[in-house]
């Protein structure tokens, strides 16, 4: 699949109170959310995973999502989150 064919997730980091920055739980945000199977981002995330199973691949390679887990990922890289058992934890989302 070519790159231009991969959606590309665009996020307005909110600057309330000039922080640019947003933090929030996993389950708040993806409940009933609809993300592609395959997508790219235009900011950073790190990802802390609290609890859940499954997988995640960061530009093609397949990693283990588990407990305790810490994802850092930059804008651009392709991206596939599958989970086994529901996910929680928080995201921590930024602009450079």
């Amino acid at each position: 699949m070519s790159d231009a064919k991969i959606p590309l997730l665009q996020f307005d980091v909110q600057k309330a109170q000039d922080i640019p920055f947003e933090i929030f739980s996993i389950e708040e945000h993806l409940n009933g959310e609809h993300i592609p199977s395959l997508f790219r981002q235009t900011f950073y995330l790190i990802v802390i995973v609290t609890g859940g199973t499954g997988t995640s691949q960061i530009d093609f390679k397949t990693y283990p999502i588990k407990h305790g887990g810490i994802y850092f990922i930059t804008p651009g890289q392709v991206q596939k989150w599958e989970s086994t058992q529901p996910l929680s934890g928080y995201a921590i989302l930024f602009d450079e």
